[in-house]
């Protein structure tokens, strides 16, 4: 995950800014980044919480029986249950990861006001597709992913949106509290 989601980074040195920001000189300052992270990085662990919750209690379920771990004896059933659940986590953790750098790159509403560089966006999303596929290939197979049931994109998309709504919401509150984003 770490692998791919850095090489999807590396296009940022290339980013759009966007050109109110360049109006006047600015002097760079990390005095903000401690108050950043703790205004918007609860946001992060709210999505968490619910991909957790959502992977215990009704995916990773379905392919046990509707049985939750705890109560799973079968090591097949246990391993795959670990499988699905690994997997739902490692396909979350990308979209989110990767989606979130285009809605703190800019105070405005990403992808409709203000737009990434074409670099940043055509890593960003061939990131999210690799890590989406992988675990319907074989070498998916070998670093033991499971095939995720279609269920599992439709919660994945309303969690995604979920999150990028409340980012959005967070920063809104942070630039009218702070006056800038960073």
């Amino acid at each position: 995950l770490n692998l791919i989601y850095d090489v999807s980074c590396t296009a940022m040195s290339w980013d759009n800014v966007d050109p109110e920001f360049l109006k006047a000189p600015r002097r760079w300052s990390a005095d903000g980044i401690s108050r950043f992270m703790l205004w918007l990085g609860p946001t992060s662990s709210v999505f968490d919480i619910a991909t957790y919750l959502l992977l215990y209690f009704v995916i990773c379920p379905q392919f046990t029986g509707g049985v939750l771990f705890s109560r799973l004896t079968d090591p097949a059933a246990r391993a795959l249950y670990i499988s699905v659940f690994q997997t739902g986590w490692f396909v979350e953790s990308m979209w989110t990861q990767t989606l979130v750098i285009h809605m703190l790159r800019t105070p405005k509403l990403p992808f409709v006001q203000s737009r990434a560089s074409a670099p940043v966006t055509l890593l960003t999303f061939a990131g999210i597709a690799l890590v989406t596929l992988l675990p319907f290939t074989p070498l998916g197979a070998a670093l033991d992913l499971a095939v995720l049931p279609a269920v599992y994109f439709a919660f994945l998309a309303a969690l995604v949106a979920g999150y990028m709504a409340l980012v959005t919401a967070a920063k809104r509150l942070y630039v009218r509290r702070w006056g800038e984003l960073l």
